[in-house]
């Protein structure tokens, strides 16, 4: 089940249906290496330009957020299977539910340092 309050979604790319979520920390690995914001990111899939490298450094980290145990090669796979369409807008999804919400509350790294 997933928690939109924490910045999780259900996407569906290529047959499977994952769980996806965006912390700060992911985002900032997102930006270094897009090389621009995530809201220049967001600008970018909404005008089609987004590269296939761009929407997999998106879809990676939010899918392994989530929960799953898969890799850029498994990512890429789906994204073949589902085409690059549906990948542009799960990673559209993404982003969108990344800048509407509050992640922090549920960073892992965050709460570790908190405790210590």
């Amino acid at each position: 089940m997933v928690n939109p309050q924490r910045g999780e979604l259900l996407i569906k790319l290529g047959g499977q249906s994952l769980k996806a979520r965006l912390t700060i920390d992911s985002l900032v690995r997102i930006e270094t290496s897009i090389g621009c914001s995530i809201i220049k990111m967001a600008n970018k899939l909404s005008l089609a330009e987004a590269t296939i490298t761009d929407i997999v450094n998106v879809l990676t980290p939010a899918i392994k957020g989530g929960g799953n145990d898969m890799n850029e090669k498994d990512i890429m796979k789906l994204i073949g299977k589902g085409g690059l369409i549906e990948a542009m807008k799960c990673a559209g999804d993404i982003v969108t539910t990344a800048l509407q919400t509050g992640q922090d509350e549920g960073n892992e790294e965050a709460e570790e340092n908190k405790e210590t």
